[in-house]
């Protein structure tokens, strides 16, 4: 009987980091691409460049929170983690819930991260109830 308790114990103490885990926020480190469409829902954190490419969707739900971190390697007061969009993004956030572009530094300022850069004028392009803050241009 103990030796089953110590058995349910140790299993419920190996899958507790992954309960933990799974609310975490979705992270992109360095350069990355999209490479099928993709939803975002929830917290996002972009440390990097992150490329939507031709031919690929990216959705973003209500209430979405997308975090850039800081990267000035010239110094010149403009950061370079940004949003690169040679495809399509459809930012759908609500009146009650907008999507947020914003820093991640505990002390934000403005330029703390580039941009949504989005390169092609694509009619599916859409910006519904978002709100950028602390972005060099978006």
């Amino acid at each position: 009987m103990i030796l089953r308790q110590c058995l349910v114990l140790i299993i419920i103490l190996l899958l507790l980091p992954f309960s933990v885990l799974a609310g975490d926020a979705k992270v992109y480190r360095g350069d990355q691409s999209l490479f099928e469409d993709t939803v975002w829902d929830g917290e996002i954190l972009i440390d990097g460049i992150l490329t939507v490419p031709a031919d690929t969707t990216l959705e973003i739900r209500p209430g979405s929170r997308i975090r850039f971190t800081r990267f000035d390697s010239n110094g010149d007061g403009i950061g370079e983690h940004e949003i690169f969009s040679q495809g399509t993004i459809m930012v759908q956030g609500t009146e009650a819930a907008p999507v947020l572009f914003t820093s991640a530094e505990a002390n934000p300022r403005p330029g703390d991260w580039g941009a949504i850069n989005m390169m092609v004028s694509d009619e599916e392009n859409l910006l519904e109830f978002c709100n950028v803050e602390y972005g060099y241009r978006g």
